[in-house]
C-alpha cells in the first residue's frame, strides 16, 4: 500500500468520497474520524499516519483546536486543512496553528493528489489562492505596523541559504545544494524565523520576496 492517510471530517459523504479518490490512488486510508477528539482516540492506539487531512468546521473538537493540539504532540508531521472557508482568517488560523498545506473542498482530485504528494515529500503545499491570501496579508501588515524587519541587514550566506529555501527544494535537497547536513538546513531556518518574527516557511518565503531579499 502507498502512504497511510487520516480523514478527519463530518461530513461522511465528502469523508467517503475522498476516501474513494485515495484508494484509487493506492493510498490506504487507515483512520475515518468525525472530529478532533475520535482522532486522538485513534491516535492513543495508533501512530500518527503519514498524512491528516483535517476539515476546520466539526463538532466537539474543530480543526483549530485539533490543529494546535497535533502541533504541541507530535514535532513532526504532516497535516493538510481541507475546508470550505476560503477567508484570509481561516487559512491565516490554520497555518500558525501548524498546517503544512491548505486545500479547498472545491479544488480538483490532481490538486488533492500533488498537495498530499508535495507535503509528504517537501514538508508544506499551499495552493496560488492561499498564497495570493498571504502575500494580501503580509502587505497589510506592513503598512498597518510598518515592519520593521523588512529592512533586516542579511549576510551574503543567508541570502544564498533563502535563495534555495525560497523554492519547493526539501530541506534535504537544500543540504546537498549548500554542502551541509538537513539539520544544519533547519539551523539556519530557526536563526532566520527569529532575526524575522516569522515562524513558518512560506512566510519566511512570502517576506523575503516581498522585501525584495529573494526575487522570482
Amino acid at each position: 500500500m502507498g502512504l497511510r492517510i487520516a480523514l478527519v471530517d463530518d461530513h461522511i459523504l465528502v469523508r467517503n468520497a475522498i476516501s474513494d479518490l485515495l484508494k484509487k490512488n493506492n493510498y490506504e486510508v487507515v483512520c475515518e474520524a468525525n472530529n478532533g477528539r475520535v482522532f486522538f482516540d485513534y491516535l492513543s492506539q495508533n501512530p500518527l499516519p503519514d498524512i491528516v487531512l483535517l476539515d476546520i468546521n466539526m463538532p466537539e473538537m474543530d480543526g483549530y483546536t485539533t490543529m494546535e493540539a497535533i502541533s504541541k504532540k507530535y514535532t513532526e508531521h504532516k497535516v493538510i486543512a481541507l475546508s470550505m472557508y476560503d477567508s484570509e482568517q481561516s487559512i491565516l488560523r490554520m497555518i500558525k496553528a501548524g498546517a503544512k498545506g491548505y486545500l479547498l473542498k472545491e479544488s480538483q482530485p490532481k490538486e488533492l493528489i500533488e498537495a498530499i504528494e508535495t507535503v509528504y515529500e517537501k514538508g508544506f503545499y499551499y495552493s496560488e489562492m492561499v498564497k495570493d491570501k498571504l502575500v494580501k496579508n503580509l502587505s497589510a501588515l506592513s503598512k498597518k505596523d510598518n515592519i520593521k524587519n523588512a529592512h533586516l541587514d542579511f549576510s551574503p550566506k543567508e541570502i544564498e541559504f533563502l535563495h534555495h529555501f525560497c523554492t519547493d527544494m526539501s530541506y534535504k535537497e537544500i543540504g546537498a545544494k549548500l554542502g551541509i547536513s538537513s539539520r544544519t538546513v533547519e539551523g539556519y531556518r530557526d536563526e532566520l524565523f527569529v532575526k524575522t518574527g516569522i515562524n513558518t516557511r512560506i512566510g519566511l518565503i512570502l517576506f523575503a520576496i516581498k522585501n525584495g531579499v529573494v526575487r522570482v
